[in-house]
């Protein structure tokens, strides 16, 4: 590590990577500073007793066809090969119903099919059958939905989805299909942005929703590592276990970073030009930069992210050989013992099965993962769970598993769970659309922003929104460079 650096990138999982390589490839002198001990970021796996599997329970979500997908062009832009797989399906499974004795299972989740999936879709989850009335009014808002410009939903994030059904959807049951999204996705539903139900159900409408995995492997060992080696092909300096303490700034200029090393708390200054947040913008307020650093929407559109960052459950099963090993590798369960269906969460079976997403097991053993999502909309019902809350919500759901996998229990060898930062239910939410954090920062020169908490009204959260910010974010460094 040098003392004099063009840009100096804040974080080294996948959009740091992205953005710190692209400068790199553009002739600058680049930095990038990850605080762990290895590069990734939630794109981590982890080694555990013959076990290697991804940390956390993810697929890569777009909002295109597999062959247009913007992290595909990130990284044929640095030289990297990525091969993504289209096949993996969501399934759903129903337990709990009257006299049953096996899980019912649907077919997979086929988007293609647009609208008519979404129908069948709700029709199981609900028990409720749609007229042919009720099926033509939702055709009719599904292919307006389809047919609005990404501008058009740009300018309703600030409007109230409840309040444009109410107005615009006249049956309370087609209402209900719509706002299901909301529900499912443990949003608030006065929050729920129509901006976002338009483009995100409209391009589901025509098909345009895709499901991917890195073919051969999991997300570090096919997406982290060949794209760190590239990076530092490129010339980029990578430093690890180092964190950023503080951005320097005078008189609204970024003047450098004061980096520690964390392995002995030593304390050092960098010069850089330029500075490159790629973690969470909230994470950063009140320590490596402060209020006085952001504009007053800057300030409140942070407040609205953090407003959002509920801790959600994943849970960590190691079973000896139970499940069948044509079981599903994904399936959203519902349990009907109430009589209606009632989503529990999320069953990814990532090693054991044929259809486990990359990951290694050791033989006769298997990984579930299962997963449900945190907050007072989720099945824990609480923003702040305590630790006895969220053992006793998961003991609840060790219960819909066992229907669902008969002999889970006395097949788990052992058990942990994690609770981290939610996967991003702040993009669905409405806000002013005045009141953004965009690439550039609009209170400090020669800062930007790259991380998955920046502003952008249209694309998905996860992996394909970080990609096309971190392009986004280099491409303005780059056009600001060449103006001088």
């Amino acid at each position: 590590m040098k003392r004099k650096y063009d840009v100096t990138v804040v974080g080294g999982g996948l959009a740091g990577l992205i953005t710190g390589g692209l400068l790199a490839k553009s002739g600058l002198k680049t930095l990038i500073v990850e605080s762990d001990s290895v590069l990734g970021g939630r794109c981590q796996a982890f080694d555990w007793n013959g076990f290697r599997c991804d940390k956390y329970p993810h697929v890569i979500t777009a909002f295109s066809k597999s062959k247009d997908v913007v992290l595909r062009k990130a990284y044929d832009m640095l030289g990297v090969p990525l091969e993504l797989n289209d096949d993996i399906k969501w399934r759903m499974a129903i337990v709990g119903k009257k006299g049953q004795k096996r899980p019912e299972f649907t077919e997979p989740l086929d988007v293609s099919r647009g609208g008519e999936q979404f129908m069948d879709f709700f029709n199981v989850i609900s028990g409720i059958t749609f007229s042919s009335k009720q099926r033509a009014e939702l055709r009719s808002v599904l292919e307006e939905m389809a047919s609005l410009s990404d501008e058009t939903c740009a300018e309703f994030v600030g409007v109230r989805f409840k309040d444009w059904a109410e107005e615009n959807i006249k049956d309370p049951t087609a209402r209900a299909f719509f706002q299901g999204n909301a529900i499912l996705g443990a949003i608030d539903l006065a929050d729920f942005s129509t901006g976002r139900m338009f483009f995100c159900t409209g391009a589901c409408y025509r098909g345009d929703y895709a499901y991917l995995y890195p073919s051969g492997g999991l997300l570090m060992d096919t997406m982290i590592d060949p794209l760190g080696r590239a990076v530092k092909k490129l010339g980029c300096d990578i430093v690890t276990e180092t964190t950023v303490k503080k951005i320097n700034v005078e008189d609204n200029h970024v003047d450098g970073v004061w980096l520690a090393d964390n392995r002995t708390a030593f304390e050092s200054e960098v010069k850089t030009s330029i500075v490159v947040c790629t973690v969470p913008v909230y994470s950063i307020l009140g320590g490596v930069l402060n209020e006085e650093n952001f504009t007053k929407g800057e300030l409140n559109f942070i407040k609205m992210t953090a407003r959002w960052i509920k801790g959600d459950y994943i849970g960590y099963y190691f079973l000896d050989d139970v499940v069948p090993h044509d079981f599903p590798g994904w399936i959203h369960v519902f349990d009907q013992s109430a009589g209606i269906p009632v989503y529990k969460g999320d069953i990814v079976m990532y090693a054991g099965t044929e259809l486990s997403l990359g990951g290694k097991a050791p033989k006769g053993k298997q990984l579930l993962m299962p997963f449900f999502m945190g907050g007072v909309e989720g099945p824990l019902g609480i923003d702040d769970p305590s630790l006895q809350d969220i053992l006793k919500k998961s003991s609840e759901f060790e219960g819909v598993i066992e229907k669902v996998i008969p002999g889970f229990s006395k097949a788990t060898q052992f058990k942990s769970f994690s609770f981290p930062g939610e996967w991003g239910r702040y993009c669905y939410t409405r806000y002013d659309p005045h009141d953004i954090i965009g690439v550039k920062s609009e209170a400090v020169k020669r800062l930007y922003f790259a991380g998955d908490t920046v502003y952008h009204p249209l694309c998905h959260t996860g992996t394909e929104k970080v990609a096309i910010i971190a392009i986004d974010c280099a491409e303005a460094i780059l056009r600001d460079l060449r103006k001088k």
